[in-house]
């Protein structure tokens, strides 16, 4: 998602993702969720 889409990242936070460590990732920020 857009790293700067705060609203976004509100909602991915309530369903439980997490923010995945990638080198550069530029102006987005990659979410991932153990299932």
């Amino acid at each position: 998602m857009v790293t700067a889409n705060l609203r976004a990242r509100g909602f991915y936070d309530r369903l439980g993702f997490t923010e995945l460590p990638v080198p550069d990732p530029g102006p987005l920020t990659y979410l991932g969720k153990i299932l």
